[in-house]
């Protein structure tokens, strides 16, 4: 069977590269400073994938409240200490680096979109030795804050950039769920699926005859039979255009 796509979009933190050790301390650098309780990683998962403003916010809300004039500082302070310490922590999920792998066979051209700033993303996949590898990478400030995800525009400018084709985009948060629901209103299979198993969910999209998501039996399924086993841990979401093609 033929792969139906010519092109994959991955969001960053939380679905290609697990970011979320280095996200906390950035977060906890901050809150430190002030004074605060520091959160676990556990609890800053839970933040991320609306982009650093937001995810510090929250964070700041959840020990005590945003201080009164005093969270641009500390946004830049969290900025520059995030800068700084990257890719001290983060690394590919397991079985990522394998699905890029099995796309470079197939000749599916793959990039990122992500509400991180791109500099930070681009910096943090140089780190892992990806930037090279991806057809693009966009981030929050790519095409203005006002296209970012939700927005489904940096999908749109994903497929522009990477030559045009069929696409499917794949994210863990609402905010990429929203965006793919943004770029393809002719959508014609999504779902939202979580899985402890990178590889085996991304199997099924190569894979690509159906999904039949269950998350109350912990497992995703396909009409060929095969099954991704493991506990919910991450969710990701896939849009599937299999009417849709944009040319650049």
């Amino acid at each position: 069977m033929k792969f139906p796509f010519d092109i994959i979009g991955f969001d960053l933190d939380g679905t290609l590269v697990d970011t979320s050790g280095d996200l906390t301390a950035a977060v906890n650098h901050v809150l430190e400073s002030v004074g605060r309780p520091l959160l676990s990683p556990e609890t800053v998962k839970q933040y991320i994938g609306g982009g650093a403003k937001l995810m510090l916010q929250k964070g700041l809300e959840a020990t005590g409240g945003i201080p009164d004039n005093d969270f641009k500082p500390l946004y830049r302070q969290m900025l520059a200490y995030y800068e700084a310490n990257v890719s001290v922590h983060s690394r590919p999920f397991d079985g990522a680096l394998a699905v890029l792998d099995a796309l470079d066979d197939m000749g599916v051209r793959y990039a990122v979109v992500t509400n991180k700033f791109e500099s930070l993303a681009v910096k943090l996949l140089t780190d892992l030795n990806l930037a090279q590898r991806m057809g693009c990478i966009l981030g929050a400030d790519s095409l203005g804050k006002e296209n970012a995800k939700p927005s489904g525009a940096p999908i749109f400018e994903m497929i522009k950039r990477c030559g045009g084709g069929r696409a499917a985009y794949i994210g863990d948060s609402i905010y990429d769920m929203m965006a793919a629901s943004q770029a393809w209103p002719l959508v014609s299979d999504f779902c939202m699926a979580r899985s402890r198993i990178w590889a085996p969910m991304l199997s099924l999209i190569i894979l690509m005859d159906c999904w039949i998501v269950s998350n109350r039996s912990h497992h995703i399924s396909a009409r060929s039979g095969i099954r991704a086993p493991g506990s919910l841990h991450f969710s990701i979401a896939v849009a599937c255009t299999k009417k849709l093609r944009l040319y650049g």
